[in-house]
């Protein structure tokens, strides 16, 4: 998703709710036909608001890229994802790689993807072309390496861990986390986390193991400092 320097870009407050205002950019006026795009968010939570507002800043860059790709240059692979996604919602379908589909879908699924984009057109239009990136799952996926992962893990994924902990006390816990993933890195490269297998496991088990029992007269770590 895209990143905002400024927290409350395109967000303005007015009777209490949030609402997306943003202006249109010249080199797409003429398709726009309005100089600002102004839309309620209907939220009244700043947290709220800014995570709507992201979704409406990657559809409507997705969408000025297609217009004038000449300004905005290619979107990101996370950017156009995120298109996806909430175009396969759109159409009453759930975003799912094409290796997932080809492996789990069955057969009823499938045709019911491909009849919701059947163009009726030859060339397919761009519209229809994107709807069915998003309903195929033909999005090129993006790459998360662990250290990338480690820097969403206490804002988005350990919620529960950190909620009603001080700052210091969120450092304290994602302190060790870190420590645990550099030794990863250390010992294995930054992987991609899709690419992290058994193997890679094992090695970090086993320099840990040679800690806990050291073969070499020095002294023995605690299992617990290992697990």
């Amino acid at each position: 998703m895209r990143s905002f320097q400024h927290a409350s870009l395109y967000l303005r407050l007015r009777g209490g709710v949030w609402h997306y205002v943003r202006r249109v950019l010249k080199s797409v006026l003429h398709v726009e036909g309005r100089t600002m795009v102004y839309r309620s968010l209907e939220a009244d939570s700043r947290k709220v608001a800014r995570q709507l507002r992201d979704i409406l800043a990657v559809a409507d860059d997705q969408r000025w890229s297609e217009i004038a790709p000449s300004r905005f240059g290619a979107p990101s692979r996370d950017a156009v994802l995120q298109d996806l996604k909430l175009r396969a919602e759109s159409i009453g379908v759930t975003y799912a790689p094409v290796q997932q589909l080809a492996q789990t879908a069955c057969l009823e699924e499938l045709l019911k993807r491909v009849a919701a984009t059947t163009p009726h057109a030859t060339p397919i239009p761009q519209k229809v072309q994107r709807d069915m990136d998003a309903v195929l799952g033909l999005a090129e996926r993006s790459v998360v390496t662990i250290t990338q992962a480690m820097d969403i893990y206490p804002s988005e994924i350990a919620l529960d861990e950190v909620a009603g902990k001080s700052l210091t006390q969120v450092a304290s816990y994602v302190k060790v986390k870190r420590c645990a993933v550099a030794n990863f890195v250390r010992l294995n490269g930054d992987e991609d986390m899709c690419k992290i297998e058994r193997s890679h496991g094992r090695k970090v088990y086993q320099h840990w193991a040679a800690k806990v029992h050291p073969k070499d007269g020095a002294k023995p770590m605690s299992g617990s400092s290992a697990n």
